[in-house]
């Protein structure tokens, strides 16, 4: 699995060349992708995304589903928020992650928990926050859950695979940034697999990547 995401990584990135990011021949298939998935969103065309959303909110009536289609990236992602509480000036909250890259044939659905400090003088804004990725839960109706949508995603993109999360977080390539960060690109620094096929954008300061 590894090799095959590995792969997908060098035909939209120059690895190893970074100054080459902006004339590389993968760039112009990745802004094909990335502009085909906004022109179809913005024309509201139906697709194997909007039947797959329909679908997951048949399965969650109740919870709040932020998508986020119109990221600047090729993929398709969506937060399930699981809960949220306040207590003693600390927040919780709880959500499933869907991705469904367009640069391969991979999803993959984690937890993240994120812990949030309020500050004391504005309640609106944290002085902390913390994020946790997991494929764990304890509740096994969750599970179920789980189970439930990547069924609904194998049913609508037939020949994608699931992938774990912490593979996405755990091997990372040098040698180029993103798209999305390239220009500020030093020697040696190193992105996770995840950055270059599903979203550019996420960033991972004060994350924990767990099973």
């Amino acid at each position: 699995m590894v090799q095959f995401l590995l792969k997908a990584i060098h035909s939209f990135y120059p690895v190893g060349i970074n100054s080459l990011m902006g004339k590389y021949e993968g760039f112009s298939v990745f802004r094909r992708i990335l502009d085909r998935k906004i022109n179809e969103i913005a024309e509201g065309h139906t697709s194997s995304w909007t039947m797959l959303k329909d679908e997951i909110k048949c399965i969650f009536p109740h919870q709040s589903i932020i998508e986020q289609s119109y990221n600047q990236f090729p993929s398709y992602q969506l937060y399930i928020r699981i809960f949220e509480r306040d207590e003693k000036g600390i927040r919780f909250e709880r959500r499933l992650c869907l991705n469904i890259s367009l640069l391969c044939q991979y999803y993959t659905l984690f937890f993240e928990t994120i812990v949030s400090i309020k500050s004391h003088n504005d309640s609106e804004h944290s002085v902390a926050t913390s994020r946790i990725f997991s494929f764990f839960d304890l509740e096994e109706s969750k599970k179920n859950d789980i189970d439930e949508i990547k069924l609904l995603i194998e049913k609508n993109y037939k020949d994608y695979q699931f992938v774990h999360h912490k593979i996405l977080f755990s091997y990372f390539i040098e040698g180029c940034g993103t798209y999305s960060n390239w220009q500020e690109y030093e020697t040696g620094q190193k992105n996770p697999i995840y950055l270059f096929l599903f979203d550019s954008h996420l960033m991972l300061e004060n994350t924990i990547i767990t099973e």
